[in-house]
């Protein structure tokens, strides 16, 4: 297995999983914790920025079609908190167009499902998306 860093020395690159279904979360939160990473998970825009307030996310993958807060309005959100945070937004295949524009939730992939994880993967591993610390 790859060893990963994240924004820190010797630290694992941190993902928070946001997506209201239970399965979904739980299938994508095991992928990336088999695969090293260090994974978070909300059920909700509001649960994610509550967790982001409080600790360190190098990537969030945030389901398109969250119920509430949307993931449109959570973006800009904890961009504020941590404007290094990478965002990768999933859509469902038949998603309807927001009202916000895209180019204004500022992420780096959408992926339309279904989603395949190691795709994710392989964004998540490409150079320059998770900023890499100095070595002391």
């Amino acid at each position: 297995m790859a060893v990963l860093h994240g924004s820190q020395p010797g630290e694992a690159t941190r993902i928070m999983v946001v997506d209201d279904h239970t399965d979904r979360r739980g299938r994508t939160l095991e992928f990336f914790r088999s695969r090293g990473y260090e994974v978070f998970a909300a059920r909700s825009g509001l649960e994610a920025i509550a967790h982001i307030i409080q600790h360190r996310v190098d990537v969030i993958i945030i389901q398109g079609s969250l119920p509430g807060l949307s993931s449109y309005e959570t973006i800009p959100i904890v961009k504020k908190i941590h404007p290094s945070l990478r965002v990768i937004l999933t859509l469902p295949a038949d998603a309807e167009p927001e009202p916000h524009p895209t180019e204004q939730t500022d992420f780096i992939h959408c992926f339309l499902e279904p989603i395949r994880l190691e795709e994710i993967e392989r964004t998540i591993r490409e150079p320059g998306v998770v900023p890499r610390a100095a070595s002391p």
